[in-house]
């Protein structure tokens, strides 16, 4: 992915330090398959899963499910991805003029094909019942 920054990229050496996961542990991501990411607070399950859900955007509908984070936090990251504003920017509400108009416009491609499930009790099998 040269010349783009990943929101996987991460020098902490925690699980968003894996750069290629879909590939390399599980053999590519799979179409209405259900990946389910879990370690501990911190270690950038949030990270992957957001890479992973820009990466399969190109190939339709992707829901992705958090039990860690509100939607529009969510929504703030994706944003930031598709729209090439730094999330920092976003989260500080200190963008310049053309990020303001970007954000206000959502001129970002696919995020009509992104879904967030941020309901807490979600179990796996309601997951895989609302999987679209």
């Amino acid at each position: 992915m040269r010349g783009t920054k990943n929101v996987a990229d991460d020098s902490d050496g925690g699980i968003a330090a894996i750069a290629g996961i879909g590939k390399h542990l599980i053999g590519g991501w799979r179409s209405r398959a259900l990946y389910v990411i879990g370690v501990r607070t911190g270690s950038g399950k949030t990270r992957v899963g957001l890479q992973a859900a820009m990466n399969m955007l190109h190939r339709g509908l992707v829901l992705m499910c958090t039990l860690e984070m509100r939607e529009g936090e969510i929504h703030k990251r994706v944003f930031s991805q598709l729209l090439h504003i730094p999330l920092g920017n976003i989260l500080d509400s200190n963008m310049t003029p053309n990020e303001w108009e970007r954000l206000t416009n959502r001129k970002a491609t696919n995020r009509d094909r992104f879904y967030v499930d941020d309901n807490p009790a979600r179990t796996v099998e309601g997951i895989r019942r609302r999987r679209l």
